[in-house]
């Protein structure tokens, strides 16, 4: 044999041979390959999406129609422009509503009634200072994008409560500060929580017995937790025990009427986070529901449970947990649900999305890289990943963002469209690409508005 034969032979003895042994708790199910088939769907390959040869053209993907004819409006880049589109899934029609001109990335949306907001930062690589963050106001209807000019700096996200945003915004009196923001943009302080130029850069604003509750900082106080409820701020405990550093309240999330955090006593270090998982009724007596626990993020309510990323023990990063209270009372329980990595480095779960079909999330496996994962209705089963997007062990990172009745819309990245919108159809346990905004491996980064 030639030498290139001999290679691809023990290319794919090898392929054949690393394949035959699926890693505990993973399902296999459909992955994508990099050919097209009519009607856009992607055919299934065994486990591995073929890498191209050098120079070969990416196949361009079909029109892909939705099954429930979802219509959705999303941002994305288009070469040097962030714009503001509106896809029809009925007909697979794609309209071009607004610009925001420069390149910018997505950090958080909130729904309103009437809008959307956005906060993004410039992404522009001719920069001489630190990037510029920006608010933008986007209209449900017309898609018309409205920019907050004059509130540069980067802030720390919102919530829709009484017909406004409020939450964290930057002036330059004020700093970043605790503001309302009306759905036609006019822009009021509510509090000056650390009085003067300083910022109490306040975040994690959540809902709960009809207050909003987030964290905010003060120089002598640190990060705590505080409420408003719409006429008065206050601070509503002081849970750190040294003055001046704070308890860090993070990862607000109401729970059968009861505001669920964590806090840390300390500011943590690098590596290791142990923490403990705090609850509140809507008398505001705080109450410690664990101590045990460690690396908690991204808390969230699914099923009348409580699911976030934590670990078990200091040394080990973070897995699936699930935590529970009895609707009738009881004692709240928290443990590991999937143990999707068994290494010391963890899965790290992460982007969650609940639906009523399963909630899904990405999540890292040796063996896999970052792909898309889900634990099905019902809890009963462990977590398994949907697809391997990338090949190996390299990362797609996706990112679900919106469910409707047939599966999920997720962006992710694929070697042939790069970081693109694709859809994951339950029924049919397959993979679609939606759309490929910037042709080849460039990528679009796609965010959906809710």
């Amino acid at each position: 044999m030639k030498r290139c034969e001999l290679f691809y032979f023990y290319y794919f003895i090898f392929i054949f041979f690393l394949f035959q042994c699926t890693p505990p708790g993973v399902k296999q199910v459909e992955i994508l390959s990099n050919s097209v088939v009519p009607g856009g769907s992607l055919n299934p390959a065994p486990n591995i999406i073929p890498t191209l040869p050098a120079g070969t053209p990416a196949p361009t993907a079909a029109p892909f129609v939705d099954p429930d004819g979802t219509v959705i409006t999303f941002v994305s880049k288009q070469g040097p422009q962030t714009k503001v589109f509106r896809w029809n899934g009925s007909n697979s029609q794609l309209s071009e509503l607004s610009s925001l001109g420069n390149s910018e990335e997505v950090v958080q949306v909130i729904n309103g009634q009437d809008t959307w907001l956005l906060f993004t930062y410039e992404t522009n690589p001719v920069r001489t200072s630190a990037p510029l963050g920006n608010v933008w106001i986007i209209n449900k209807a017309s898609g018309a994008a409205s920019k907050l000019e004059g509130k540069h700096g980067l802030s720390f996200g919102a919530i829709f409560y009484q017909g406004n945003y409020v939450g964290s915004f930057f002036d330059s009196t004020n700093g970043t500060e605790f503001f309302k923001l009306t759905e036609q943009g006019q822009l009021t302080l509510i509090k000056d929580i650390d009085p003067g130029a300083n910022d109490s850069s306040p975040y994690g604003f959540t809902l709960s017995n009809n207050k909003v509750y987030f964290s905010a900082y003060t120089v002598n106080g640190g990060y705590e937790l505080y409420a408003w409820d719409g006429q008065q701020v206050k601070l509503v405990s002081n849970l750190a025990s040294t003055t001046g550093v704070g308890s860090h309240p993070q990862y607000l999330v109401n729970y059968q009427d009861t505001l669920y955090f964590y806090t840390f006593s300390r500011v943590p270090p690098a590596g290791s986070q142990n923490s403990s998982l705090r609850s509140m009724g809507s008398n505001e007596q705080i109450q410690t529901v664990s101590t045990n626990t460690y690396n908690q993020k991204y808390m969230l309510v699914w099923e009348n449970s409580l699911w976030m990323s934590c670990s078990s023990n200091s040394v080990s990063n973070s897995e699936l947990c699930k935590g529970s209270k009895p609707a009738s009372g009881g004692v709240f329980s928290l443990s590991v649900h999937s143990n999707i990595e068994t290494t010391l480095g963890g899965s790290n779960p992460s982007n969650f999305l609940a639906s009523s079909h399963g909630l899904y999330f990405s999540a890292f496996q040796k063996n896999s890289g970052v792909e898309l994962w889900k634990v099905s209705s019902g809890q009963s089963a462990t977590a398994e990943r949907i697809t391997d997007l990338m090949p190996g062990q390299e990362n797609s990172n996706p990112k679900p963002m919106l469910s409707t009745n047939s599966g999920i819309y997720f962006s992710a990245f694929h070697p042939i469209y790069g970081e693109e919108l694709f859809f994951y159809n339950k029924n049919s346990q397959s993979i679609n690409v939606v759309l490929d905004l910037s042709a080849g491996k460039s990528s679009s980064f796609p965010q959906i508005l809710p």
